[in-house]
């Protein structure tokens, strides 16, 4: 977040309507939890987003505590390879970032910003739902990495009637290892399965607009 006059400006809305239940869940989950989190962008549609993009665990670009330089806040601005991949999958997708908004299977740091294991995955499905409870335009959903996958299928197993509702739609996390499966396909192919999920979820969304 190389700009101090868009991230000032991102503080200053932090409670704007539309993020405002979401981002006093996170003031919540830190205060009970006493662990902090990102809050949620108000570039982002908040609780008019259509579409949830579901990753892993926030990234250094979010990080703000104890000297870090990231922004505090969940958003495809953020300076991280994570956050610009998925930018620019979200442009060829021709989604705009205000139709969704984004969370993560442990949306705590993890330290060294590692991958969260699927323990500290199953200990964040209560939070998973209280988020989505408060999506009332939700429609789709896109699983972003196998994270998130172990995730939805938590809270399918204890929330199941949180998840009737919206398309679900898998990809690859949009970070360096992930894109790629490991190695095991090229960085193109990774970035086209998330530009495809991302598409699907925008065309079945754009059915509920007419």
């Amino acid at each position: 977040m190389s700009d101090p006059a868009f991230l000032a400006e991102m503080q200053e809305r932090r409670y704007d309507d539309h993020v405002e239940p979401l981002n006093k869940l996170v003031d919540d989950l830190i205060s009970t939890r006493n662990r902090w989190m990102p809050h949620i962008s108000p570039h982002h549609g908040g609780v008019n987003a259509e579409v949830l993009l579901l990753l892993a665990a926030p990234g250094i670009g979010a990080d703000d505590q104890d000297g870090a330089s990231g922004s505090g806040f969940l958003c495809v601005e953020n300076d991280d390879a994570t956050s610009e991949l998925l930018a620019t999958c979200l442009d060829r997708a021709e989604l705009d970032a205000s139709r969704t908004v984004s969370w993560n299977a442990f949306p705590w740091v993890v330290p060294g910003y590692k991958t969260p294991t699927e323990v500290q995955v199953r200990s964040a499905t209560e939070p998973l739902y209280r988020f989505i409870e408060l999506l009332p335009d939700l429609h789709a959903v896109v699983l972003l990495g196998r994270m998130a996958d172990v995730s939805w299928s938590q809270l399918k197993e204890r929330r199941r009637d949180a998840t009737l509702g919206p398309l679900v739609v898998k990809a690859p996390l949009p970070s360096g290892r992930g894109i790629t499966k490991g190695g095991k396909q090229s960085r193109s192919a990774g970035e086209d399965e998330v530009v495809n999920a991302l598409t699907q979820a925008r065309v079945h969304c754009d059915r509920f607009r007419r």
